[in-house]
């Protein structure tokens, strides 16, 4: 991480929840899952990224579509953050309306014993 926000201008100190801080997580975020495969998906790109986590565009393999999936942002997430990650998942999934996305999958991943919650959503055209 330093190395990259040596390379962005900026010093360790940042990544303290400033701005240049949130932004060189997300930058890491971001290169760590790009062209990378989770439950199917080969991550494309970053959509947006939050408090909870990063939305990034994808394309999964079986069926074949473009979909957009959301990952859990923190490595080893308290169980407040995974509860609140599991209900806003839940919560949309039970939600039908033309102007909201819907959720094909929740699920967990295991990235090298590390347990990545994510879930996968239709892809919005707006």
């Amino acid at each position: 991480m330093k190395s990259l926000l040596a390379q962005r201008g900026g010093t360790s100190d940042d990544a303290d929840g400033s701005a240049s801080g949130a932004a060189a997580v997300q930058e890491i975020a971001t290169l760590h899952w790009l062209n990378r495969t989770i439950g199917g998906i080969t991550i494309r790109r970053l959509i947006g990224a939050g408090g909870m986590g990063s939305v990034f565009e994808g394309v999964q393999q079986s069926p074949r579509r473009t979909v957009a999936v959301k990952i859990l942002r923190d490595a080893i997430p308290s169980k407040r953050a995974l509860r609140r990650f599991e209900y806003e998942a839940q919560t949309l999934a039970r939600m039908e309306h033309p102007g909201i996305t819907k959720v094909h999958a929740i699920d967990v991943a295991d990235e090298h014993g590390i347990k990545i919650p994510y879930f996968v959503m239709e892809l919005s055209k707006l």
